[in-house]
């Protein structure tokens, strides 16, 4: 009995040995992958906000400058119009309140048309003239909109984020780099602390609050504003080019001393040159180009 006794002692204290000896592996393996999920952990939320977040902020701030630009773009050329509206005067005989279209000798039908066209014609300048305050109106952004100091913020944003892009690019040079086997827990531990560093710059970008969502709406209506009142003084001018060339007659050669043929290449000219800018812009978006010939 003793010796059973004695026997089953023995056995009792291997396997007490036995499971301490798995509790230490245990806790010393947990231990060592506390800080690798810590480290992942880390690396994965990083790169999500950058691809995420920061990707996002860089489309909006793209996007909200060239808005910008084509609204600037717009604004610059608020005086092409008035041309077109000094074209009109001439081609009636210079006076608006008293304007002539077309041949006196013409049939009663072509009068007709003329009368038409001459009231085309009064709503036409009226408008072209108008251009220049309603493009300045339109494209003129308000402060409230975009303004210096926040320019001066999104050149910040742009900037942190441009470092923070580049701590997360050595983080990731870090991953590929080859060590030998005796460097291998010094390689993991610098490689980690490179997360680090990335995870606490990603907090600071955070704080920032680099995120233009909103502005960039309001910028991008205010753009669309811009671009509805230029495009319908851009179709009044397109109209006027056809209305010279159905009023000038005779009543026009006071103003430009030529012959009815010599005015209507001078009109048939200017609505070539204007063609070929719309041509010019239409091959820039990619549309197909029809050029008067």
């Amino acid at each position: 009995m003793k010796q059973k006794s004695r026997k089953r002692n023995i056995n009792r204290d291997k396997r007490r040995k036995l499971n301490e000896k798995k509790r230490k592996a245990s806790r010393q393996t947990c231990a060592g992958s506390v800080v690798g999920e810590i480290c992942l952990l880390n690396a994965q939320t990083v790169l999500l906000f950058e691809a995420n977040q920061v990707g996002n902020y860089d489309k909006q701030s793209i996007r909200m400058r060239n808005q910008v630009r084509q609204t600037g773009n717009k604004l610059a050329k608020r005086g092409d119009f008035a041309e077109a509206a000094k074209h009109l005067s001439m081609a009636v005989g210079g006076d608006m309140a008293s304007p002539e279209c077309g041949s006196k000798s013409a049939s009663a039908a072509e009068l007709a048309k003329f009368a038409e066209e001459l009231v085309m014609i009064q709503s036409n300048y009226t408008q072209l003239n108008n251009c220049s305050i309603a493009i300045t109106e339109a494209c003129t952004m308000s402060n409230e909109t975009y303004n210096e100091a926040y320019v001066e913020g999104m050149n910040n944003c742009s900037k942190v984020q441009k470092d923070f892009k580049k701590l997360t690019k050595e983080c990731l040079d870090n991953e590929s780099n080859t060590v030998s086997s005796g460097q291998v827990e010094l390689e993991e531990t610098r490689r980690c602390t490179c997360w680090a560093n990335a995870a606490t710059a990603m907090e600071d970008l955070k704080a920032a609050k680099c995120d233009h969502k909103g502005r960039q709406k309001a910028v991008k209506e205010a753009k669309n504003v811009c671009v509805e009142v230029f495009k319908k003084c851009k179709k009044m001018e397109d109209m006027s080019h056809y209305l010279v060339h159905e009023c000038m007659d005779d009543h026009s050669m006071k103003l430009l001393n030529q012959t009815g043929k010599g005015l209507h290449e001078h009109a048939m000219e200017h609505a070539k040159e204007a063609a070929a800018k719309e041509a010019a812009a239409k091959e820039g978006r990619g549309e197909v180009n029809w050029i008067i010939s």
